[in-house]
């Protein structure tokens, strides 16, 4: 990983104690969906209450990632500003580091 490089590796999980802003989450959400952002696999899903884990849709998606920054997938690959992975597939990083 070089300093000049114009990616950055975003990793939620890190973001635990300075949180994230719902416009960060929104924007990703808009780029990939809300089902490939959220991470249900996780215990920080299978913790939350069943009323939180019913009825998902993107608004109430994007409030408990806001509210639990682990259930955002991840990382996050941003290259300058703009989102262009979510979750490690290293096919798919051959690919945009390769660009």
């Amino acid at each position: 990983f070089s300093l000049n490089t114009p990616y950055l590796r975003l990793d939620p999980g890190q973001l635990g104690i300075a949180g994230i802003d719902r416009a960060h989450v929104a924007a990703w959400c808009k780029v990939f969906g809300w089902e490939k952002v959220l991470n249900r696999a996780g215990t920080t899903f299978r913790g939350l209450p069943a009323s939180d884990q019913k009825d998902l849709d993107e608004t109430k998606a994007v409030k408990l990632m806001v509210a639990h920054p682990t259930l955002i997938k991840r990382p996050i690959v941003m290259q300058n500003t703009k989102p262009v992975a979510v979750g490690f597939k290293p096919d798919a990083y051959a690919e945009i580091f390769a660009r």
